[in-house]
């Protein structure tokens, strides 16, 4: 991964985000015959790849003996554009042990899937006291948002029918809209301003009918228009 990551960053001028997690889904680990082991370890695991990957990014000669991983001296060449290196996000939620790692290792957080300002607000509370632990201050992490669903449409007619399209199962409406980015461009406007106001800086979104343009031409004029 630090070897990928360095190459695509000097391949793109620097412009490499690099994000990493745990892992969640134990059904791709199942698919690839990838073992699947306890929270605690994946954990673990990633805390070692991220010391790794930054070592190798900024040192001629890295070397690392983990539990889990070892290098000795790992060519990694070229090294990145972006100085000292990439920015390193690392995505979950996990309060005892992923919102530590954040604390130590990140340069951005990433919260997501059905989420609230609330909550959002509520997840930074918790990573700020391991900032504190750690000696490090919450200021200098990087807050973002990544979004399952961002539904937009002109008019309500439209909404609905797209809510009605692309809500899954199981979950209510009120649910669907409360944890995504849902309504027309002024109600979509107002939700990212709520998470700005939380300390939001960067989100990342999925259209859910984002093959065809309306929905991106709709979001670019009228939601990004407002940002400017």
């Amino acid at each position: 991964m630090a070897k990928i990551g360095a190459t695509l960053d000097v391949i793109s001028n620097g412009r490499l985000n690099f994000g990493i997690g745990a892992g969640w889904y134990k059904l791709e680990y199942d698919a690839y015959g990838i073992p699947y082991p306890k929270d605690s370890v994946r954990i673990a695991q990633l805390r070692e790849a991220v010391q790794i990957i930054k070592k190798m990014w900024t040192e001629d000669e890295p070397s690392f003996h983990g539990q889990y991983y070892t290098i000795d001296k790992a060519i990694n060449s070229p090294k990145p554009i972006q100085k000292p290196h990439p920015p390193i996000l690392i995505g979950g939620e996990g309060r005892r042990l992923t919102l530590r790692a954040v604390a130590e290792l990140a340069d951005r957080c990433n919260f997501g899937g059905p989420i609230t300002p609330q909550h959002y607000n509520e997840l930074l509370e918790v990573l700020n006291e391991h900032c504190k632990r750690v000696g490090r201050k919450i200021d200098q992490i990087e807050k973002t948002l990544i979004v399952d669903y961002t539904v937009i449409a002109r008019n309500r007619a439209a909404l609905k029918e797209k809510i009605r399209k692309f809500k899954p199962k199981g979950v209510s409406k009120a649910q669907f809209i409360e944890g995504n980015l849902v309504g027309i461009p002024e109600e979509i406007i107002s939700r990212i301003e709520e998470f700005i106001d939380v300390g939001v800086t960067y989100i990342m979104m999925r259209f859910p009918d984002m093959m065809k343009n309306e929905p991106l031409q709709l979001f670019a004029y009228k939601v990004m228009a407002a940002f400017r």
